[in-house]
């Protein structure tokens, strides 16, 4: 069974949770995590270590607009989104 983590509106800034996040992905064989910002895809490769890049999804998107939902609704259910890794 695979875990979802969604992460919305974070910047990856603030070494203790990227450090739980990074704890997480390493305790389970099978996570995907789905990060919803306005440059998600940009973020994912310059800011996180290759192991978190490879069970990312970006969804380049601002919270609460009407195409961010259907977005992370996609990325939720087929695991991808138009401008994945």
């Amino acid at each position: 069974k695979e875990e979802i983590i969604i992460i919305i509106g974070y910047s990856f800034r603030d070494d203790p949770i990227n450090n739980a996040i990074i704890e997480r992905i390493y305790q389970k064989k099978r996570v995907k995590i789905i990060v919803v910002l306005p440059d998600a895809r940009n973020t994912i490769l310059q800011i996180l270590p290759a192991r978190f890049q490879k069970v990312s999804v970006p969804v380049n998107a601002y919270f609460g607009d009407e195409s961010s939902i259907e977005e992370i609704s996609n990325a939720v259910v087929n695991r991808q989104c138009g401008d994945g890794f």
